[in-house]
């Protein structure tokens, strides 16, 4: 019976070593630094810029209580 145990510890702990990536090729790449002629820059003031620009059109659930303002469709 001992035996059967012992084989079943061995089935669980390779099970576990290769579900969680133990004894697998690292996914990080490595390569070697290069001397470059390029002249240096610093930026000390840099401008905000939004990445992405939606426009805004307000709605109103419910019927209005005044007249719309002007301008309004």
């Amino acid at each position: 019976m001992n035996k059967w145990m012992a084989c079943a510890a061995a089935l669980c702990l390779s099970a576990a070593m290769l579900l969680s990536g133990c004894g697998s090729r690292p996914s990080v790449h490595v390569m070697k630094a290069q001397q470059s002629r390029e002249p240096f820059t610093l930026e000390t003031k840099a401008a905000p810029e939004a990445l992405h620009t939606a426009p805004v059109i307000p709605q109103v659930s419910g019927n209005l209580i005044s007249t719309p303002p002007d301008g309004a469709p």
